[in-house]
């Protein structure tokens, strides 16, 4: 396959809780996107218009579900979200959307425990919505990757949010099925095709009721080229999606480089997330294939790529410019409060700044 295509995921919860004891299934959704160049920039054009179209407040043009909710009138949202998402399924590039679709009746399931040696039981639905779900993300692309792979033709890099959970073989299967896995936190606002595939999973919460494997192959297949496949996950897959080792997933080692780390000092999660700076930080990632987290010293030191960047919103570069200074091959260069407006929006395309 071509060097430029790429497989994205994004999943949602479906609770049901109200029509039935333990209503909880899991969805996900893979997009095989054959060109990811062109499909970036179709992408930009048709989000472009949508945010001028509905008055989001947003100064790039790639957005999530939640954007929605949040600036267009609730009449109108959703007119929008059916408006948006069936055009960007109209891309040419789009290759092959790949859907899977969890619910089990009650049974247990035996986990490994937290010491060595021992387990523990938990019910089935319990399984899906508080282990399973951590990493459901990952579950289209693995089934994705299993059917297609032997026969060549699948897309093998790989592209997620950032998740969570223990080491399951699934897990272990994308990594010897694919030539490049990239975990990325806050991937929806950086990427367009991550950004896609969380559009796609509204639509679907939206528009289709219930919300099972045959009603969502009969909904999305005849708006759009790719080829269309749903699949369940059934309990044969458990010995693949059911941890077998007590180790944490390293996400840390997905992470594309250059990094964009944020030290947000005191500053709240919730309006960082607000701030202009933040959104542009991810257009910047996205033009050189990175991404954005918040800064873990202890942990992000380690990890320097000789690209980076360590944002100081507190205005605390001094205490972070040895890794500037100091490093040569592995380095981070350091920014405070006052220039990283100016660095970022004069290091970015400007069809990414609205």
């Amino acid at each position: 396959m071509t060097s430029e295509g790429v497989i994205a995921s994004d999943a949602t919860k479906n609770d049901f809780h109200d029509q039935h004891p333990h209503g909880f299934s899991a969805i996900s959704v893979a997009i095989a996107i054959e060109d990811q160049s062109k499909f970036n920039q179709e992408y930009f054009d048709i989000i472009s218009d949508k945010i001028d179209k509905y008055g989001m407040k947003t100064p790039t043009p790639i957005i999530k579900d939640k954007y929605i909710n949040r600036y267009v009138p609730l009449w109108q949202q959703e007119e929008a979200r059916i408006d948006i998402v069936l055009e960007l399924l109209s891309i040419d590039v789009l290759d092959t959307i790949y859907v899977t679709e969890t619910y089990f009746q009650p049974f247990w399931i035996e986990l490994y425990g937290e010491e060595d040696g021992k387990y523990r039981r938990e019910i089935s639905h319990d399984f899906v919505e508080d282990v399973l779900f951590q990493y459901y993300d990952i579950i289209s692309i693995w089934k994705y990757l299993d059917r297609y792979n032997n026969g060549g033709s699948a897309y093998t890099n790989v592209m997620t949010d950032d998740f969570s959970g223990n080491v399951s073989k699934a897990y272990e299967e994308i990594g010897e099925y694919c030539d490049r896995f990239d975990a990325i936190p806050y991937g929806d606002i950086t990427y367009p095709a991550l950004s896609m595939a969380d559009l796609v999973t509204g639509l679907l919460k939206q528009e289709v009721y219930p919300l099972r494997r045959e009603e969502i192959q009969e909904f999305i297949q005849d708006d759009t080229p790719a080829y269309v496949e749903t699949e369940r996950v059934h309990k044969d897959d458990l010995n693949k999606i059911v941890p077998h080792k007590t180790e944490n997933v390293r996400t840390d080692l997905l992470r594309p480089d250059p990094t964009i780390h944020i030290h947000k000092g005191n500053m709240e999660k919730k309006r960082l997330f607000t701030l202009d700076v933040f959104k542009f930080a991810c257009a910047y990632a996205q033009q050189n294939g990175g991404c954005v987290k918040l800064f873990d010293e202890s942990n992000d030191r380690h990890h320097l790529s000789g690209r980076d960047l360590i944002i100081c919103l507190n205005n605390t570069s001094d205490d972070f410019i040895d890794y500037e200074e100091l490093n040569s091959k592995y380095s981070a260069k350091v920014l405070d409060r006052s220039e990283t407006l100016n660095f970022l929006t004069d290091n970015i395309d400007p069809q990414l700044i609205l």
